[in-house]
């Protein structure tokens, strides 16, 4: 006898529950998968971590010049995944008020059980503790790089030239399994950051006949190496110093020159209050705008003037060297002698007067050739008209 056929919908349902119950199975053999927040958010002086085993370094460049490196996080006590240290400062480094940011990447290579991964972290300068800290615990639950962020209490560093900022981190696991962390790689960009530094700069206005510039002088802790590119734009003149920066800037942009600190624009031509705005982008990704105002003199006409020169007015002052001799001639009390005559004997007799002769050709000359022929003939003009009075007979005077 053969058996009835089933019910087909018992049949379906009967399916259906077996799946649900699959996935069930599924879901409770499965870790939670959470997604994680962001890393928060890097300023100031950024530093990526790179290298490994005995030559971690903290650079101020981008991550695609950072060596990557590793460490394997196990589940028993703490490893240590090193000390990354900078370059040692060129100039002195204070910033009142930070806070430090140190971002790591994880990624689980068997099962984490139990709540995560933390971190402990020290800042240092040269060996002395700056501040120190533990992150919060974060799961390891997906099969994917997952940052584990550390950020200080508010603290002050301050460091010296020739000093270095120094990074350690120790890692923990709580719970079991394990996780390789992981620096300089692009799924992996482990950063290290200084909040609130801020790059200080000094700005001035320097005209001559030729040009007007806008100067500036950068401060950074290694001699602005870490400097990559400045331009600058202007805006003005204004009627007041305190007018907001606009939306648009005029004259705007203006040619820039320079390299490490010291860098100037061309503001040849534009006088009076300028609005400026320096913009520097630092090797570390960071980017600064600059503002303040300045006052830039008038006398700049943006070209030099070739000085003329008067063959004729020379010619004319040269007649300025007769001063010194009409001088003694005057004086001369031999009346008797003509004036001709007391001209030559004073002018063979005195050594100093044909120095003095000598003195005043050559000035009369150069005022001649630079002044032109109007004044060389009102100056000698004046001048003869006077010894002309000077020297004239007794008889004419009274």
């Amino acid at each position: 006898m053969r058996g009835q056929p089933l019910n087909p919908c018992v049949n379906r349902h009967g399916g259906a529950a077996a799946l649900v119950l699959s996935g069930l199975l599924l879901l409770l053999a499965a870790p939670v998968a959470l997604a994680h927040p962001p890393p928060p958010e890097t300023g100031g002086m950024v530093f990526i971590l790179s290298g490994e085993g005995a030559d971690q370094s903290l650079i101020r460049d981008g991550l695609s010049s950072a060596q990557a490196g590793e460490m394997l996080v196990t589940t028993g006590g703490g490893t240590d995944l090193g000390l990354w240290m900078s370059e040692e400062l060129t100039s002195p480094l204070e910033i009142t008020g930070t806070t430090a940011i140190l971002n790591l990447y994880a990624m689980p290579i068997t099962v984490v059980g139990g709540p995560g991964m933390y971190i402990d972290v020290t800042v240092m300068v040269d060996g002395e503790e700056m501040v120190s800290g533990t992150s919060e615990t974060i799961i390891l639950n997906e099969p994917l790089m997952t940052n584990i962020p550390w950020t200080s209490d508010e603290f002050d560093i301050v460091a010296a030239p020739g000093q270095r900022i120094e990074v350690n981190a120790v890692a923990h696991i709580d719970g079991i399994g394990g996780a390789q962390v992981q620096w300089g790689e692009t799924d992996a960009p482990a950063e290290f950051a200084l909040m609130f530094w801020t790059l200080n700069h000094t700005a001035a206005a320097e005209t001559s006949t030729e040009r007007a510039d806008l100067s500036v002088e950068f401060d950074t802790p290694w001699n602005c190496s870490d400097i990559d590119l400045v331009s600058l734009k202007v805006h003005g003149p204004v009627d007041d110093h305190d007018e907001p920066w606009p939306e648009t800037a005029a004259p705007g942009e203006m040619a820039v020159e320079g390299d490490a600190c010291a860098w100037a624009g061309d503001v040849t031509g534009l006088s009076g209050t300028l609005l400026y705005r320096w913009h520097v982008e630092m090797s570390d990704g960071e980017q600064f705008n600059l503002t303040g105002d300045v006052e830039v003199a008038g006398s700049v006409a943006g070209m030099v003037m070739a000085p003329r020169v008067s063959l004729l007015g020379g010619l004319l002052g040269s007649l300025l060297a007769l001063i010194p001799m009409l001088a003694l001639t005057v004086r001369e009390t031999n009346t008797k002698s003509g004036f001709s005559d007391r001209f030559a004997a004073v002018f063979e007799a005195d050594t100093g007067t044909r120095t003095s002769f000598v003195v005043w050709l050559v000035i009369g000359i150069s005022t001649g050739l630079l002044a032109g022929p109007v004044i060389a003939v009102l100056v000698t003009g004046v001048l003869a008209v006077l010894f002309w009075t000077l020297d004239a007979p007794e008889e004419q005077l009274a």
